[in-house]
């Protein structure tokens, strides 16, 4: 009797910690922590303004790299995506040779 609860609550138990790897893996919140190591890696300086507005273009960003990065793994496109120093642009802002002025 003992044995079969102990073993229910251990199966249960590797299910919700599963559940939390796998929802916590998924994840698209970008931390301060992130944000700020972004900015450092790509010498990104903002006021507090245009720091916000930065922000939520480079967390949109992250959801479109994992979307597509999941794509790749269902074998739907031929490449995959990451974070690079433009991530904080809108497309607009970019062009193929650079940084639109």
């Amino acid at each position: 009797m003992f044995k079969s609860r102990h073993c229910n609550f251990l199966f249960v138990f590797c299910l919700i910690t599963l559940f939390v790897v796998v929802v916590r893996s998924e994840s698209t919140d970008v931390t301060d922590e992130e944000w700020e190591n972004f900015k450092i890696k790509f010498e990104k300086k903002y006021n507090s303004e245009e720091d916000a507005r930065r922000r939520k273009i480079y967390e949109a960003t992250k959801i479109d790299v994992i979307k597509h990065n999941k794509r790749y793994d269902a074998g739907e496109v031929s490449y995959t995506q990451g974070i690079n120093q433009f991530a904080d642009l809108k497309p607009e802002e970019v062009h193929f040779g650079g940084i639109k002025s």
